[in-house]
């Protein structure tokens, strides 16, 4: 691996484990007959991007304009902006609706006449679908102001209604599978019974679009839904590790941070590394709230030895990646204020880390951690650009 500036928290990516989290994904999504429109924001990175453009996909999700107009500049041809349109972002939807194939989320009336009047290019248009997260959307339920804001959609004639996007976002507060999974099913059910009103008003052949992870990594219950958009399965992280929907050996995305005082007394430590790198997320580990949790770090060596740190191997065989670390973290981030985090050390191992030493850490939400970034290095030292610097 190259060196690397440690003078600040990085994040590092294992390379071949995201790409073994994109084939798998992949994988399934064919396997039941969906089609996969990964969403973007997860990563925001056009170098990342082309690992899913390897795999052979063309469909993508994000979570605004200038996101999307980021992707486009790099490539991408087809984009779903699964974010309730801004109405001051319309002339900047009309410029790039006029170079990509753009779909749009809507959720109500006012919004939709204003894209008729101000958008020229043709754009394919979703109503925001709630059906239990509760954060944005039309509850589903509520199939008369679905009828109605179809109706206006076709009534103007310039664009297409295409169908109902959904995120079903409470699964990532699920308590195990079995909660997932009826999540699931209480979905299916309304989305079900509202599609049928839609099909007796004439709106057939319409698209059900679903993201989230949880779900996507372990249901195999899709009744109803055609299209997938999870986003956070490249990386992984803490969250979806605490609730086993993911191996350790599935996680892709790390923070490396230096240890800036070490408190023996305390058995803890404090590290260049707070809630600017980590953001307000939490996970349970042991029962105890925690923003990441991970292990002392060895930058410079390769000792398969040592049972208490992580390490980069030189090389990665098919199934596994080149970070490679312990099966029980030792190092728990449990607080943080803007740039400092103290982390719990448990064990003997506090009596092996010093001031500058590094720890290499699974951050709570990696989705979150990763957006701080402005670049990331992958496992072999090489700098991963991101849009991050670009977007707000």
């Amino acid at each position: 691996m190259q060196p690397l500036d440690y003078r600040q928290p990085l994040f590092i990516v294992d390379e071949n484990v995201a790409k073994l989290n994109i084939r798998r994904m992949k994988a399934k999504a064919a396997r039941l007959n969906l089609k996969l429109r990964p969403h973007f924001k997860t990563h925001n990175s056009a170098e990342i991007s082309n690992w899913f453009r390897e795999e052979g996909i063309q469909t993508i999700t994000v979570s605004s304009s200038e996101m999307a107009t980021y992707f486009a500049s790099n490539g991408w041809k087809d984009i779903t902006i699964a974010f309730p349109v801004n109405q001051h972002d319309i002339y900047f939807l009309d410029q790039l609706a006029s170079k990509v194939t753009l779909s749009l989320v809507v959720a109500d009336l006012t919004t939709v006449a204003l894209i008729n009047e101000k958008i020229s290019h043709k754009v394919s248009l979703f109503i925001k679908c709630d059906t239990g997260y509760g954060r944005a959307g039309i509850k589903a339920e509520n199939s008369d102001l679905f009828i109605t804001i179809a109706d206006q959609i076709t009534s103007f004639g310039r664009h297409q209604f295409a169908g109902l996007l959904l995120h079903d976002g409470h699964t990532y507060k699920a308590s195990g599978f079995d909660e997932i999974e009826a999540i699931r099913e209480e979905t299916s059910k309304k989305i079900g019974h509202l599609r049928k009103e839609l099909s007796l008003k004439g709106y057939d052949n319409l698209i059900i679009s679903a993201g989230d992870t949880p779900s996507c990594t372990v249901s195999e219950k899709w009744d109803e839904i055609d299209e997938i958009r999870p986003g956070n399965y490249l990386f992984y992280d803490l969250q979806q590790y605490s609730k086993s929907i993911c191996e350790s050996n599935q996680i892709a995305g790390f923070c490396i941070c230096p240890v800036i005082q070490v408190k023996k007394e305390e058995s803890t430590v404090l590290i260049h590394g707070g809630a600017v790198h980590f953001g307000k997320d939490t996970a349970l580990i042991n029962g105890e709230p925690v923003f990441a949790a991970g292990w002392k770090f060895l930058s410079d060596q390769e000792d398969s030895q040592t049972k208490n740190h992580a390490f980069i191997k030189s090389k990665s065989d098919d199934n596994f990646g080149k970070i490679t670390h312990p099966s029980e973290f030792n190092c728990f981030l449990s607080t943080v204020s803007q740039e400092h985090g103290t982390v719990k050390i448990t064990g003997d191992l506090i009596n092996e880390i010093e001031v500058g030493d590094l720890l290499l850490l699974v951050p709570a939400h990696s989705c979150l951690t990763a957006r701080q970034f402005n670049f990331f290095y992958s496992d072999s030292g090489n700098r991963l650009e991101t849009g991050n610097g670009l977007i707000r």
